[in-house]
């Protein structure tokens, strides 16, 4: 199997960063495969997405500034994935976009509000040759939190 993963990283600004992946695998088999645990030349390995890809990006604005704010965004996306070794059984393509806002209390003190599954798409978790789990659909979390 080839993989081939795509990275990049840049700060646009002093208080824009951003980041990507985009993965794509080129699966195959062994020259001796393994009936339950090698798929059939020409056929896709199971639990790996060919193409994968990821964009986050994040700005803060008044950073320093008691009314700073920090605003964040998140979409990951996969093609299918084969959940046997003779791709009869799939799971469909996940695309999820998630969000957070956070303010700086204090130097010490931080609030946060992340929104994950912001679309409220049915996405998969836990993939098994038997069974999946579905992910947790639009959900909210508050946080506040303290360093030293």
């Amino acid at each position: 199997m080839a993989i081939c993963p795509h990275r990049a990283a840049c700060n646009a600004t002093k208080a824009w960063n951003s980041a990507s992946l985009v993965r794509s695998s080129k699966t195959g088999t062994s020259s001796q495969p393994t009936p339950s645990t090698i798929a059939a030349p020409q056929e896709r390995t199971q639990y790996g997405p060919k193409n994968a890809a990821t964009l986050w990006s994040i700005y803060s604005f008044a950073p320093n500034r008691p009314y700073n704010l920090t605003f964040g965004d998140d979409i990951t996306w996969h093609e299918s994935i084969w959940l046997d070794a003779t791709n009869t059984t799939h799971v469909p393509a996940n695309l999820e976009f998630d969000a957070v806002i956070s303010h700086n209390i204090t130097k010490r003190w931080k609030i946060a509000l992340n929104d994950d599954n912001l679309d409220n798409r049915l996405n998969y978790d836990n993939l098994f040759s038997n069974h999946i789990t579905p992910s947790i659909g639009r959900s909210f979390l508050f946080n506040l939190s303290a360093t030293d």
